[in-house]
């Protein structure tokens, strides 16, 4: 495809075959004009040194209209100013943000903060990519880029590590059991996660027993809904405008009529009945329990590291 496309200039191409001596990519980019790939890392290497890449293929780092076609660079038909500033930001977003390291997947999480992050710049930025790369960049620490940049300039990236390529699979684990949710109660996690910590419970009968008792009145299931992060009062009252009309707040109308009517309490959770949300949140509960280790964290973090970690995140 890289030939076809270069044939009118044919007799004036130096080929450099598989195997054959050659200079280092980052040599051959350097004096270069333009740098011209079907899919491969080389064109990504080339944002490093502020070249124009021309992407032939559907290489995993291209963003719809950032590379110009080969016409439009020999014509001068793009805006050079605008393509180094997003080029620049999708160096940041791949290097510290979606070329995550493999262990993020192993961990619950860090990959649900992950994915949660991604789902809300999406919803604020989905038709503008730029915008959610330069967003997911400004929340992860600017270190994961330092350190993969250097190992990128070193020669030491690994496929699968933060480098180019594309993550390689999690081998799985040397182990018989796996634990298994089922798909409805995956986005219930969180919230199981926070009624764990608030009672300290560690065994899903216990769990159970005690979610069934406070479910059972208007006061019991209200501190549920609060104590697990399940409700979001914005969320409701844009969705359902009748609930300012019935002069009722939020919360106390999802207790005693939304849940009901199956109303959503949140942009991420569904609407369900009681008996689904103790159904949910058991499952839920279950698989955290599960899972190796304690969910709930063994080693939480102090005032001073905590008040980093909020900073970070603002």
């Amino acid at each position: 495809m890289a030939k076809a496309a270069v044939s009118e200039w044919a007799d004036r191409v130096i080929w450099l075959e598989l195997g054959a001596e050659r200079p280092e990519n980052s040599q051959l980019i350097a004096m270069s004009d333009v740098v011209l790939t079907v899919n491969s890392s080389v064109g990504f290497e080339a944002l490093y040194f502020d070249k124009p890449v021309v992407v032939l293929g559907d290489a995993v780092y291209k963003p719809r209209d950032l590379f110009p076609t080969l016409d439009d660079f020999l014509a001068g038909r793009f805006d050079h100013a605008a393509y180094l500033a997003g080029t620049g930001w999708l160096r940041r977003f791949f290097l510290g943000g979606y070329l995550q390291s493999q262990r993020v997947r192993s961990d619950v999480s860090t990959f649900e903060r992950l994915v949660g992050l991604i789902d809300r710049l999406y919803r604020l930025h989905g038709d503008d990519p730029v915008a959610v790369a330069k967003g997911f960049w400004q929340v992860i620490s600017p270190a994961a880029q330092t350190y993969a940049e250097s190992l990128a300039f070193d020669g030491k990236s690994e496929p699968g590590n933060q480098e180019f390529a594309s993550p390689s699979n999690v081998a799985k684990p040397g182990t018989s059991f796996q634990p298994v949710i089922a798909p409805g109660s995956v986005q219930w996690i969180p919230a199981a996660r926070c009624l764990l910590a608030h009672t300290g419970f560690h065994a899903i009968e216990t769990f159970t027993e005690w979610l069934q008792e406070s479910v059972s009145t208007p006061s019991g299931l209200e501190a549920v809904v609060a104590t697990g992060n399940i409700f979001n009062p914005e969320h409701y009252l844009a969705l359902y405008p009748d609930v300012e009309n019935a002069g009722m707040e939020p919360l106390a109308h999802y207790v005693l009529h939304g849940l009901g009517e199956k109303r959503s309490p949140h942009r991420r959770l569904p609407g369900v009945t009681q008996e689904e949300l103790v159904k949910y949140l058991t499952a839920a509960a279950d698989f955290l329990l599960s899972m190796d280790g304690n969910p709930l964290g063994d080693y939480p973090l102090d005032a001073d590291e905590s008040a980093l970690r909020d900073k970070d995140l603002a």
